[in-house]
């Protein structure tokens, strides 16, 4: 794991658009095609917005989501939703949006160029809590599934989540995190679900962090 502090969100934020500017680049070059896996919630939107700007072939990029809630794309709390607002716009509008589901996601160019993830305060990172009733199958790296739908205490609405192992299946992923709580959990992931991204030695994890700024 590689870990990379900023004195900003902002700074954080315009870092990982490069970052993945940098990796799609290289992999449409060598590929023809390329895929990206994104995580939703609100760190992420600074991001998407200055990617959307990037001079890329998006017509050859296929865009999907690490994990997103069981509701309508209309409401606030989509994931997909967020994504069509911050990064499916301006240059990025050419890019195909692939649904979380898993026919759609056997049709992605694999490995991804990229992943950007997330994580919560609770050491959770795509939709796979610390109280998931199969933790260890979420987070085999030899789980055959690529998506699963995620009920848990933590959530108040059901899920939909990428596996450990689909994740994994990725050239680089990106942990973009803000704030102290979020730094502790990195430095020191005890048996939270987080550890074991941080932890495997498949796929090259760069993590972004930056503090979390005043509201």
């Amino acid at each position: 794991m590689k870990f990379e502090a900023f004195s900003s969100r902002d700074a954080a934020s315009r870092a990982a658009a490069g970052y993945l500017e940098t990796a799609l680049r290289r992999h449409l070059r060598q590929h023809g095609q390329a895929a990206l896996a994104v995580s939703g919630g609100s760190s992420p939107e600074a991001c998407f917005s200055l990617l959307a700007q990037a001079e890329l072939p998006w017509n050859k990029v296929k865009i999907t989501l690490t994990d997103e809630r069981s509701i309508p794309v209309s409401d606030a709390a989509s994931n997909e939703g967020m994504l069509r607002r911050s990064l499916l716009t301006r240059r990025a509008a050419a890019a195909e949006f692939v649904p979380l589901q898993p026919g759609a996601l056997e049709q992605l160019p694999r490995p991804c160029a990229c992943t950007l993830a997330g994580m919560g305060e609770d050491g959770h990172f795509a939709s796979i809590f610390p109280d998931h009733p199969d933790l260890s199958s979420a987070l085999s790296p030899e789980n055959q599934e690529l998506c699963f739908p995620v009920t848990t205490r933590a959530s108040t609405l059901p899920r939909v989540s990428m596996s450990l192992a689909m994740l994994l299946q990725s050239a680089v992923i990106y942990l973009l995190a803000f704030g102290a709580a979020k730094r502790a959990i990195i430095e020191a992931p005890g048996a939270l679900p987080v550890a074991a991204l941080l932890t495997q030695q498949r796929t090259p994890v760069h993590v972004l962090w930056a503090p979390q700024e005043p509201s």
